[in-house]
């Protein structure tokens, strides 16, 4: 059965956020809701389960009746009465989905419930991926496709966001720096410029309050961290923050690939992240882009964003 949107009003404009419960869902409505004038407009958080509204409130800091936001609880991607309900009334979209194998094809039922749900005039922004460049079969499925299939149905208000690999995936290693000081992973001297996930969603965010009037200046927005980093300088970071010495342990690529299998990652993710490991050996992903700070005026570093999550590693 498809959920039900509390408070809706289609004279409102209202921005959809669809999973807003994802870092960059989050973040794009924590950005909506400190810059939008309340009167008159809505930020609309489109969810699976009610659990997540909770979750919602707490990390935005926000109360039940915070009339700021509304909530879309139940939807189902694969259901398009679902999404068509979820997405009615929505001026402005953004379209955020997980990280699974059917990551594209579930992107794309979104998309065309969109567009069936005739959210309009505004823009509809997609989390895509720096993979795109790769050609590899997965990137294109999950990501080349989507891109097409927005760029397809919103010609003159489609935007992508190719997000560069998350500061995120640094809290993973939280375990091995508190046990052996130190991060292994197949990297070698990579140089990358890693983006804070919170502002892959205020970039969106900046985009959908920006009228569609500039079709060829965000088509597609590269989203990157302001700086180029290698592991080395991660490890250094953390030691200077901890007030212990870390050090990056560079190991081989399949290692790294047996270490993923025995936390659980299926062979789909260890598959792809095989292929894109050398992309990043050989610089795809270290040229730093001003998108970020010149879409919202941000520059989140990542000695920034480690001092946030400083207990994760403690």
């Amino acid at each position: 059965m498809p959920g039900q949107t509390e408070n809706s009003s289609p004279a409102v404009p209202c921005y959809g956020i669809i999973t807003a419960n994802s870092q960059s869902g989050l973040s794009c409505a924590r950005y909506l809701c400190d810059t939008l004038d309340l009167t008159h407009m809505k930020v609309r958080c489109i969810v699976r389960s009610e659990d997540k509204k909770g979750k919602i409130l707490h990390t935005l800091g926000r109360k039940q009746d915070d009339p700021r936001l509304q909530f879309h609880c139940g939807v189902d991607a694969d259901d398009e009465a679902s999404l068509l309900s979820a997405f009615e009334g929505c001026t402005s979209l953004l379209v955020v989905t997980p990280t699974t194998a059917t990551r594209g094809p579930q992107t794309q039922k979104m998309l065309h419930a969109a567009k069936k749900a005739n959210v309009a005039p505004g823009w509809v922004v997609v989390v895509s991926s720096w993979t795109v460049m790769m050609n590899h079969p997965l990137s294109i499925e999950q990501f080349e496709h989507s891109e097409k299939v927005a760029a397809d149905l919103f010609p003159h208000r489609a935007a992508t966001l190719r997000a560069g690999y998350f500061m995120s995936n640094f809290l993973e290693f939280g375990s091995s720096v508190r046990n052996a000081s130190s991060i292994f992973l197949p990297m070698k001297d990579a140089h990358f410029a890693p983006v804070d996930p919170q502002d892959i969603g205020a970039s969106a965010a900046a985009i959908m309050l920006t009228p569609p009037m500039w079709p060829a200046a965000l088509r597609v927005v590269d989203v990157s961290g302001p700086e180029t980093v290698t592991m080395q300088d991660v490890t250094h970071l953390l030691s200077q923050i901890l007030g212990k010495e870390v050090q990056y342990v560079s190991v081989e690529l399949e290692q790294g690939m047996a270490a993923m299998r025995t936390h659980g990652a299926p062979d789909w993710a260890v598959d792809f992240v095989r292929a894109l490991i050398p992309f990043m050996w050989n610089g795809m992903i270290e040229k730093p882009y001003r998108d970020v700070e010149i879409l919202t005026g941000r520059r989140s570093t990542l000695k920034a964003f480690l001092e946030r999550h400083k207990a994760v590693f403690e």
